[in-house]
């Protein structure tokens, strides 16, 4: 295993060792191994997941995911994902309480509409892993954190109408 990279002096720094194309903010890092991804995606996710800081973090307070003190939190854009998004935290040496990780898959910017809520929802997936267990609960947990992200993408950007591209998920998954 890699050594954990040193936070520089000034700045936050990588968790992990960065990959092929690299955009970073002051709070995440967008990464992506794909040369076919445009930056211009990355900016837009860039812009959409920092907004979501500066709601919950800046505005409001919540707890920041653990490491965010000292390291930009990774969203990596992976077209394979077969899912619009993933947050998870990762066990890594040097990080006792894992690191958050967002993968998005920047083929739903085609629909910027859903795809900017789904970078919401997914950034407050890392801030409920700062808070609660999602590993080796019940479906009610699961249910709780899909339900509470998406109000919360809700609550960054109101007109958004995230519930809406939701309701037909939750009608046919009501676990």
């Amino acid at each position: 295993s890699a050594a954990v990279p040193m936070p520089p002096v000034t700045g936050k720094a990588y968790p992990f060792a960065p990959a092929g194309y690299v955009l970073d903010t002051d709070n995440f890092t967008v990464q992506w191994d794909d040369a076919e991804i445009p930056v211009s995606t990355a900016e837009w996710v860039a812009e959409n997941v920092e907004e979501a800081w500066s709601v919950f973090v800046v505005e409001h307070g919540w707890v920041a995911p653990p490491t965010a003190e000292a390291y930009r939190i990774l969203v990596y854009l992976d077209r394979a994902l077969e899912a619009a998004g993933l947050a998870t935290y990762m066990a890594e040496e040097g990080f006792p309480g894992g690191v958050p990780v967002i993968y998005l898959n920047p083929d739903f910017g085609e629909h910027p509409d859903y795809f900017e809520g789904v970078v919401h929802h997914e950034f407050s997936h890392t801030i409920q892993f700062a808070l609660r267990d999602w590993y080796g609960s019940g479906p009610e947990e699961w249910w709780y954190w899909e339900a509470s992200s998406s109000w919360m993408q809700e609550y960054v950007r109101r007109d958004t109408h995230a519930n809406a591209w939701l309701s037909s998920f939750y009608t046919v998954d009501t676990t």
